[in-house]
């Protein structure tokens, strides 16, 4: 039992909102078409990040040049100017795909340390060198040490 009871608990469980994700808003312009600024707008504020937004409608053929227009005007529009105009522009549609992951490579490490690439570049790299290429490398700059030889 609380110091307030039973009813005052119950009352502030249900004041509290449920946190927004970048998600939810993306969710809501492809889905639903409500505004997540009525229910709260400090929330809603905090929670709108261009950046994601925008990167997960630019993923669609239909959906990159509302992407892209906020990308370059965004800037002097509010968050909530900006959800708007995505929520009014975008249409009503299913759209899935997988966000994309960095993608990693066994040997850019040694790429990176012996050319002096940034990851980019080492990538790049990579594609034109060839597994006996690879294996030299790995043998002249050898540092020493427990490594495993096989590398």
């Amino acid at each position: 039992m609380t110091l307030f009871g039973p009813e005052v608990e119950t009352e502030v469980e249900e004041t509290k909102l449920k946190k927004l994700s970048p998600f939810d808003f993306v969710k809501q312009i492809n889905g639903s078409k409500q505004d997540l600024w009525e229910d709260d707008e400090q929330t809603a504020e905090s929670s709108y990040i261009p950046f994601i937004i925008n990167r997960a409608f630019s993923m669609y053929p239909d959906t990159c040049i509302q992407a892209n227009y906020m990308n370059l005007w965004g800037n002097y529009l509010s968050k909530h100017q900006q959800n708007l105009f995505l929520l009014n522009s975008i249409s009503r549609g299913k759209r899935f795909s997988p966000w994309p992951k960095k993608v990693s490579h066994d040997n850019i490490k040694i790429v990176k340390e012996v050319y002096h690439y940034s990851d980019q570049k080492a990538v790049e790299a990579l594609g034109l060198l060839s597994d006996q290429d690879i294996q030299e490398l790995k043998q002249q700059y050898r540092k020493g040490g427990l490594e495993d030889d096989s590398q």
